[in-house]
């Protein structure tokens, strides 16, 4: 797509104002993150206008493949190498495909410790499951960040605790690897579940005194 846009903004006067501003469109705000003129955060939705012009020379690319090629057998092999890399992280990912980045990263778990990951901490789903399996009644647990993601799974008999609290001993701590490192909190707790995407570590289930 990229060297075909090329093509069309060199060879072709009718369609030049278009090529140019759709490079115009994405490359502006894009430029002026990557120079740090203006700071982003909470992940990529502060650039998400950027990407339909990446779309459309996407599409300048396929539509000189198809022109090129026409022959129904490329046509759907060209339809599959788009959609496979999607799919498979679908399956990979599943339930936690929001988590997805792509393989210039590395991937999910190129990303870890990089990027934000699991944002709304929906991780704590499956840590919850666990932790309702093994605590006691009336056990504190302390959840890092303060999220209402994991209370509405907590069996009733246990009690949450918000992370401004600072519980110096709750009996568990459930922390979510929200932002690119870890919550660096009641590390001295023993870790006896992680929630992983892809190998990237998204949430941490641990125990007061390793105790039953």
């Amino acid at each position: 797509g990229i060297p075909y846009s090329w093509l069309l903004w060199r060879g072709y006067l009718d369609r030049r104002l278009i090529v140019g501003l759709i490079w115009v469109w994405h490359l502006v705000p894009v430029g002026a993150v990557m120079l740090g003129w203006f700071p982003i955060y909470n992940g990529f939705r502060h650039v998400l206008f950027a990407l339909p012009p990446l779309f459309l020379v996407a599409g300048f690319g396929a539509w000189k493949l198809i022109g090129l090629f026409r022959a129904p057998i490329f046509r759907a092999g060209l339809a599959v190498a788009c959609l496979l890399p999607g799919i498979l992280g679908i399956i990979r990912l599943h339930p936690y495909e929001y988590v997805y980045f792509n393989e210039l990263v590395g991937g999910t778990h190129g990303a870890e410790g990089r990027f934000d990951l699991d944002y709304w901490c929906t991780s704590f789903r499956e840590a919850v499951s666990v932790l309702n399996g093994v605590a006691n009644a009336g056990d504190v647990v302390a959840l890092v960040p303060t999220f209402t993601t994991a209370t509405g799974f907590l069996r009733e008999d246990l009690l949450p605790i918000p992370d401004q609290a600072r519980v110096p001993e709750p009996d568990f701590a459930l922390t979510c690897r929200r932002w690119a490192a870890e919550p660096t909190v009641y590390l001295d707790m023993e870790t006896i579940y992680e929630v992983k995407a892809d190998g990237a570590l998204l949430a941490v289930l641990r125990r007061h005194g390793g105790e039953e």
